[in-house]
C-alpha cells in the first residue's frame, strides 16, 4: 500500500459507501432471483480477487477498484446468506440467529487478522483474510452438497 497516496485512502472510504448503497439497490431489486449458494460463492471469490489486487498491485486505481468493489460486495454477501440458511433449516429457527452470526464473524474477523498485522507488513493479514474466505466457500459448497443429498434422499 505504500504505493497509493494517502489522499486517495480517505476518498476511496467515502466512495465504499456509495457502492454499498449500490450494493444495497442491486440485492434488494434482484436478490431474490440469485441462487443463495452459488452467489455467496461468487462474492467469496470477488473478495479473493479484491485481497489480491490489493496485495499485488498497490497503486492507486487498482486499490480504489477493488475498494468500491469490497463495498459493493459487503452489501450484496450478506442477506444472500438468509435463503440459504432457510434451506438448510426449514424450521426457520436458525435464520433468526444469522443477524448475531453475523455481527460475531464482522467482529471477530478483524481480530484475527489482526493477530497477523505488523506495522509494516499486512502480507500476513491478506492470507488470514483469503483463509477465511476459503473458508465461506468451502462451508458453503458443502451445506449446498449435503441440501442436494437431502432433496434427493
Amino acid at each position: 500500500m505504500d504505493n497509493v497516496a494517502p489522499s486517495l485512502v480517505s476518498f476511496a472510504i467515502a466512495a465504499s459507501l456509495v457502492a454499498q448503497v449500490g450494493g444495497a439497490i442491486f440485492v434488494a431489486v434482484l436478490g431474490d432471483r440469485l441462487p443463495a449458494g452459488l452467489s455467496i460463492v461468487l462474492v467469496a471469490v470477488g473478495y479473493l480477487l479484491i485481497i489480491a489486487t490489493v496485495a499485488w498491485i498497490p497503486a492507486d486505481t487498482p486499490f480504489l477498484i477493488a475498494t468500491l468493489g469490497f463495498g459493493f460486495l459487503w452489501t450484496v454477501g450478506l442477506p444472500l446468506f438468509v435463503p440459504l440458511m432457510i434451506e438448510a433449516d426449514p424450521s426457520r429457527r436458525a435464520a433468526l440467529l444469522l443477524p448475531g452470526a453475523q455481527l460475531l464473524g464482522g467482529s471477530i474477523g478483524p481480530q484475527v487478522t489482526g493477530f497477523f498485522a505488523t506495522e509494516t507488513d499486512l502480507q500476513p493479514v491478506m492470507v488470514a483474510s483469503s483463509g477465511m474466505f476459503l473458508g465461506t466457500i468451502l462451508c458453503t459448497v458443502l451445506v449446498m452438497a449435503l441440501q442436494r443429498r437431502r432433496r434427493a434422499a
